[in-house]
């Protein structure tokens, strides 16, 4: 019998990197994909998931910006973030029983950085906080079902959590904002990558890492060799609509603008949207709770300077450092 063969497909994107408070979160979805089959996993997986609103249950998985914002929400209003968790939540093996364990599952705090955080104790939600739990894990039998009718193993999720303090430490290392935000994407892709036992320098099956650019940026080839430095780079393409690399034979970056288009990447894009505003749900009751009448904040830079300007007195009593809550760039 002729053996079809497999692939991974792999998708990074980041929310928050605008904000001047609040982490910011790079996130990652790996796919093992047989050979055979359309190239577009939104097709392979058309029973389950669609790309927008659908008179289904189907699971909406796009860029976050369009399923979640302040102003629109694909599950109504007042429904909170049951637009992100179902998709997310129903894409884990298990389902997290809180935000704690939500961040454990993606292993998105490697070193702990939470305790820090002054509202981390009185901040672990159950989840999902919004959506129906039900609702979640009868899509996540019908995701697992779609999964192996496809042939396709079941996602792989993955993140990073950066918070302030370190955020600005990464700036001082690298010079810049930008640099900061590559080197930390590239080594979450490392991650992934040992995580889903891929071997760089003689990988057994071909693998396909899609990224949203960085900005303007277009050239990464030395970001890439720097974290995966077991095989020669060779650059496919470096232009203003996507950038291309060879790592070895078996391994391609794409960094790519509205990388969201692919499954992989919409899901990461999701998933960091998630765990941004359920941290950013514990900021700002926090400082609620310290400063009666305070209005939340999204964190972007006008809004998050008001919100500053507001804690202050509260903050300086506290003993809580600007560098441990704001982000400089």
């Amino acid at each position: 019998m002729q053996t079809i063969g497999t692939h991974w497909r792999i998708g990074v994107d980041e929310a928050g990197y605008g904000p001047n408070l609040g982490p910011l979160v790079i996130a990652a979805t790996a796919w093992r994909v047989p050979n055979e089959g359309p190239a577009d996993l939104y097709d392979r997986l058309a029973t389950v998931i669609a790309r927008a609103p659908a008179r289904d249950d189907r699971l909406v998985i796009a860029d976050s910006k369009s399923v979640y914002s302040s102003g629109n929400r694909l599950s109504g209003p007042g429904s909170g973030l049951s637009g992100l968790e179902r998709p997310v939540l129903a894409s884990l093996r298990e389902s997290p029983a809180n935000l704690a364990e939500l961040i454990e599952s993606l292993d998105a705090d490697p070193v702990n950085q939470r305790i820090t955080q002054p509202w981390r104790a009185s901040h672990n939600p159950a989840l999902p906080t919004s959506a129906d739990p039900a609702a979640v894990g009868h899509a996540r039998g019908r995701m697992n079902t779609a999964c192996v009718a496809a042939g396709i193993s079941p996602p792989c999720l993955a993140a990073r959590l950066v918070y302030p303090a370190e955020f600005n430490d990464l700036v001082d290392q690298h010079a810049t904002k930008g640099a900061a935000l590559s080197h930390t994407t590239l080594s979450l892709v490392r991650h992934v990558l040992e995580a889903c036992s891929v071997d760089v320098e003689r990988p057994t099956e071909p693998v396909y890492i899609t990224l949203d650019k960085h900005g303007g940026r277009n050239r990464y080839a030395s970001l890439v060799q720097h974290w995966l430095p077991e095989a020669p780079i060779t650059v496919l393409e470096e232009s203003r609509p996507q950038s291309r690399y060879r790592v070895g034979q078996q391994i391609e970056l794409c960094f790519r603008s509205k990388g969201e288009a692919e499954l992989p990447v919409a899901l990461a894009s999701m998933t960091a949207k998630l765990l941004r505003e359920l941290t950013m749900l514990g900021l700002n009751t926090y400082w609620k709770a310290e400063v009666p009448g305070l209005n939340p904040t999204a964190g972007y830079p006008l809004d998050a300077k008001r919100f500053k300007a507001q804690i202050a007195a509260r903050q300086a009593l506290l003993g809580i450092a600007d560098h441990a809550l704001w982000r400089n760039r």
